[in-house]
């Protein structure tokens, strides 16, 4: 049997997805190694991806940990599901990097936009909760680094600016993009 260390170095040197899965799908072992890597680097384009992350952080709440980077892009028509992200997020202390896209979201009439305004303002409440002005034990996202976000609303640009307002106040994001 290899040691730990040396198998940790083999599984961090496969830069394929799908290899990645076959490795983890070999033993308990190697699961455990391999699963950091997994969900390290996310990317969400369809609702239903957000609902297995959800089911897969309540089945096991430390994968929420590995979590560095989220790209959600959903289009209308596949964003089912959706609305479980901010669970999810909530639980990625150590997310860096956060991408939230609705690419076809300002070809729908205002209407049909009231959903991922909802939605905006559960990502809001997650922000609000990461703000300097909590103390850093209880603050969500205590890493991010950089956030983009294209927001649905067609509110005055002040306002929509405001809804992501808290972002100003974490110490470690530095880069953030409102749409």
């Amino acid at each position: 049997m290899l040691p730990g260390e040396l198998l940790v170095s083999i599984v961090a040197s496969i830069d394929d997805i799908a290899t990645l899965r076959e490795v983890a799908v070999v033993c308990k072992r190697l699961n455990n190694l391999t699963e950091p890597f997994l969900y390290q680097s996310l990317v969400i384009s369809d609702g239903s991806q957000a609902v297995m992350l959800a089911e897969a952080i309540t089945k096991r709440p430390s994968r929420a940990s590995h979590v560095r980077s989220l790209l959600a892009s959903t289009r209308f028509e596949k964003a089912s599901g959706i609305e479980l992200l901010p669970v999810s997020l909530a639980f990625m202390h150590n997310l860096r990097d956060l991408s939230l896209e609705t690419p076809d979201c300002h070809l729908k009439d205002p209407g049909e936009r009231i959903p991922w305004i909802m939605l905006q303002e559960r990502y809001e409440r997650i922000f609000q909760h990461s703000s300097l002005l909590l103390q850093s034990q209880a603050r969500s996202l205590p890493r991010l680094r950089s956030c983009t976000s294209l927001n649905p609303s067609q509110k005055p640009p002040l306002r929509r600016k405001s809804v992501f307002s808290n972002l100003v106040l974490m110490d470690r994001c530095r880069h953030f993009t409102l749409c």
